[in-house]
C-alpha cells in the first residue's frame, strides 16, 4: 500500500474515533457523568490539600535553612579566611 493510502485509512479511522467519541460526549450516562463529577472533585480537594501542604513544606525549609546558616556562618567566615589566608603564603611553581 502507498503511503498516501496509509494516510488516508488512518485519517479515516481518527475521523470514525472522533465522531464515536463525539457522540458519547453529546449523550452522555448519567451514573457515568456523576462518577466522574465526583471524580474531579475529589481530585480537586485532594490538589487543594496538597498545595497547602506543600506551602508549609516550602516555608519550614526556608527557617530551617537560615538557622543552619547563621549556626555555621562564623565558622565558614573563620575557614574560608584561613584558607585564603594560607593560599596567600603559596607560590605557585
Amino acid at each position: 500500500m502507498e503511503f498516501i493510502g496509509i494516510l488516508s485509512v488512518i485519517f479515516q479511522n481518527f475521523l470514525r474515533g472522533s465522531l464515536s467519541a463525539r457522540a458519547r460526549v453529546d449523550s452522555p450516562d448519567p451514573v457515568k457523568l456523576s462518577v466522574f463529577v465526583l471524580k474531579v472533585r475529589n481530585l480537586e480537594a485532594q490538589n487543594r490539600h496538597l498545595s497547602d501542604e506543600l506551602g508549609k513544606l516550602k516555608s519550614k525549609w526556608g527557617r530551617e535553612t537560615a538557622q543552619v546558616k547563621a549556626m555555621y556562618q562564623t565558622e565558614l567566615v573563620q575557614v574560608m579566611g584561613q584558607r585564603d589566608g594560607a593560599g596567600q603564603g603559596h607560590v605557585p611553581d
